[in-house]
């Protein structure tokens, strides 16, 4: 039983303990809110509020404007001031004292650190009128958030700085939050504003010192600034350039007219064939008719023995009528008809002398006469005959040295040196201040510009006896001023208590030396030595030669001399003229002719009717019959007909086509057709300065009127930034 009600109260007392801590929890927020909450609360309700009287207005309530204005404003204000806490980092903050840097409404739009907004009219602020500056002061920062909208235009001033309780870069001054101790509650603080009545901006203070830090311009900050010519860098500028030339290196080619001619060193070589044609030799062979004659010379001869008897030679004679002719048994009339072919014409040709070439119906010969020549040197050289001479100069960088005049510190190629003249005195003297009171038993005391005396009663000195040289006692008021001296430079200078300076820079003196055997010129060093060459020798020829090495040459062309022979290449056919052939056809009509026979004998027979006997020895002569044969003169030739024919190889040779080409080494170009040049440019170092602006500050003390102070739980007191006042930064805890 007792460990039931054990486990049944455990359960209970975790349900019992989980309700109480959290009522405890939520007595203790209620009653004691955390700044962050007051923050929001205070917001919401600026927010409720507005939102509030809109329902109002919409639902016809009506609505205050110039209350909902205001809170819109100011609501707009504080947007602005968050935005650019979080904007201005360290590296954008100004760095000396009265340096001043700026964003507008625009760029941070631009930048997209704060979302557009609009007044009570539902139009858009002024974007480059509205703006945050933030100023360096002595240890703080002062920054001015300035809206100008179609309704309304006021700033805010907020002081801050860099403290280890920033959650940003800088942030107000105030009293940063500690977190509760033990069983400490969150402390709860107050925020001074103020309302400043009748205040006014005095007169500026000191300048500072010059910066290259852009500083604006305002109301309360004047800003001077000022150009100075410093040094930047070298640059590397052309002093001057020079050719160098060279001999181009010759390329020579050798090339023909065409593909039908083979090149062969310096000569083209062109084969051509020509047809030889002689007369075939004739050869003459005599025959007899039978064996029984004997050949002698163009004779036949034949002995018949006595007592031979052989048969009569029957000669049958036919006759034809008349206009035809008796050929055997056959009379035959003719008539003439002629045919004609072209005959062929061999042409040979030939020229006036050997030192000609036959080429063709052409002949040629080679004109060679010596070049004239000339002789030339490179660029830079002399010519004394074939000969060129150079006087060389050997040129380098001399050794350079910078100084600076006596007074002046160097760096790097400038001199520099500080002047200083002293600054002009600007004195003032200041409002009559109330010092104190004193007697004198003077009637009168002398004043001066500093201390003035005002009497301010008299009185009898009733401590002075007889005789009594000072019966009177004279009061006097005693007022002093101040006066002010204050100092300033010329435009470029620098303030150093009563003295102005400024760092001049002229650039350094350059000194230039050379090694042994150099002589200085300017800024090089020269050493000098003769150079001899070979001239070169340039080789011209006359109009239409064609120049080899020291040879000119001339190919001659002229016609040769034809020699023209013709033949008919058909048997039958004979030469009519130089270039015809002809041969006469006969149409031949015939008819039988009327026989008549004749019976003969041969010389030393007899006849006996168709016999003929012959009784002694006799011999009997007649022509042998001739057989021509034509034959060549060796292999070489083809018989055709009476002709001999051969094919001859002819060679023609002409001089090649000569082309020159010139290159030049590397880096070079060619000038000339044998001569290649380089332009080397000389630099030199040249010191280039720039402008620098420079700027400086002073800013205007505020002069107090009357000040009222107010404290409020809220940073944000709509009532009290209505009337005017404006956080000072301060805070308390309230105890």
């Amino acid at each position: 039983m007792y460990d039931d009600r054990r486990d049944s109260f455990s359960i209970r007392d975790i349900i019992l303990q989980v309700l109480f801590v959290a009522l405890f929890v939520f007595i203790l927020l209620w009653l004691f809110p955390t700044k962050n909450f007051v923050t929001n609360y205070v917001d919401n309700s600026i927010e409720n509020a507005v939102k509030d009287a809109l329902d109002d207005y919409e639902f016809g309530g009506g609505i205050n404007s110039e209350a909902f204005a205001n809170q819109l404003f100011n609501q707009n204000v504080m947007m602005m001031k968050s935005s650019a806490k979080d904007y201005f980092t360290l590296s954008r903050l100004p760095e000396k004292k009265g340096d001043q840097v700026k964003i507008t409404l625009k760029k941070m739009l631009d930048e997209k650190i704060i979302l557009p907004f609009v007044d009570s009219n539902g139009k858009s602020c002024d974007v480059d009128a509205s703006y945050v500056t933030v100023t360096k002061t002595d240890n703080e920062y002062l920054m001015k958030v300035n809206l100008k909208c179609s309704d309304y235009e006021d700033y805010l001033l907020v002081h801050m700085g860099c403290y280890d309780y920033c959650q940003t870069t800088i942030c107000e001054t105030q009293k940063p939050y500690e977190p509760p101790k033990g069983g400490e509650v969150n402390p709860v603080y107050e925020y001074e504003y103020k309302l400043v009545i009748d205040g006014k901006w005095g007169e500026f203070g000191e300048w500072s010192e010059w910066t290259t830090n852009i500083i604006s311009k305002t109301d309360y900050n004047e800003v001077e600034s000022k150009v100075e010519n410093e040094f930047d860098k070298y640059i590397q500028v052309v002093e001057s350039t020079s050719v160098i030339t060279v001999d181009a290196t010759e390329n020579v080619k050798y090339s023909c007219p065409d593909d039908t001619y083979t090149l062969n060193g310096k000569q083209c070589i062109k084969k051509k064939d020509i047809v030889e044609t002689i007369n075939a030799t004739e050869k003459v062979n005599y025959s007899c008719p039978d064996s029984t004659y004997t050949l002698s010379g163009k004779k036949c001869y034949k002995t018949i023995n006595n007592s031979e008897t052989i048969p009569a030679t029957p000669t049958t004679n036919y006759i034809c009528p008349s206009g035809y002719v008796q050929n055997g048994t056959t009379c035959y009339r003719y008539s003439n008809n002629s045919q004609t072919m072209p005959a062929i014409v061999n042409t040979t040709y030939s020229c006036p002398d050997s030192m000609y070439v036959l080429n063709g119906a052409r002949c040629s010969k080679l004109d060679v006469v010596n070049a004239n020549v000339t002789y030339t040197c490179p660029s830079g050289y002399k010519r004394d005959g074939t000969q060129c001479y150079k006087y060389n100069e050997e040129i380098r960088l001399a050794n350079e040295t910078l100084t600076c005049p006596s007074g002046y510190s160097k760096d790097g190629s400038i001199c520099f040196t500080t002047t200083s003249i002293p600054a002009t005195t600007n004195s003032s003297y200041g409002d009559w201040v109330y010092s104190r009171q004193i007697t004198s038993y003077n009637q009168s005391l002398s004043s001066n510009n500093t201390t003035k005396y005002v009497p301010a009663g008299v009185k009898i000195n009733s401590s002075c006896t007889s005789p009594c040289t000072n019966k009177y006692i004279y009061t006097y008021n005693v007022y002093t001023r101040k006066l002010n001296t204050s100092y300033t430079c010329p435009s470029g200078y620098s303030k150093n208590g009563t003295t102005c300076t400024k760092k001049v820079g002229i650039p350094a003196t350059k000194k230039y030396s050379c090694p042994s055997g150099y002589k200085l010129t300017d800024d090089y060093c020269v050493k000098s030595a003769t150079t001899t060459k070979t001239a070169t020798a340039n080789y011209s020829c006359p109009s239409g030669y064609t120049k080899n090495g020291s040879i000119c040459s001339k190919s001659i062309n002229i016609s040769a001399t034809p020699h023209t022979s013709s033949y008919c290449s058909v048997s039958g056919y004979s030469l009519l003229n130089s270039t015809t052939c002809v041969k006469t056809v006969q149409d031949i009509d015939t008819i039988v002719a009327t026989p008549n026979v004749t019976y003969t004998c041969p010389s030393g027979y007899d006849r006996i009717g168709t016999s003929c006997v012959k009784n002694a020895n006799n011999t009997y002569t007649t022509d042998a019959i001739a057989n021509k044969t034509y034959t060549c003169p060796d292999s070489t030739y083809t018989l055709s007909g009476n002709k001999c024919y051969k094919t001859k190889s002819n060679s023609e040779t002409i001089p090649a086509i000569e082309t020159k080409t010139y290159t030049c080494p590397e880096g070079y170009e060619s000038k000339d057709n044998n001569v290649c040049s380089k332009t080397v440019t000389k630099y030199k170092e040249e010191a280039v300065f720039k402008k620098v602006t420079y700027y400086r500050s002073r800013t205007k003390s505020y002069i107090n009127g009357t000040i009222d102070y107010k404290w409020s739980r809220s940073q944000n007191d709509i009532s009290l930034i209505k009337q005017g006042y404006k956080l000072t930064g301060k805070s308390r805890e309230v105890k």
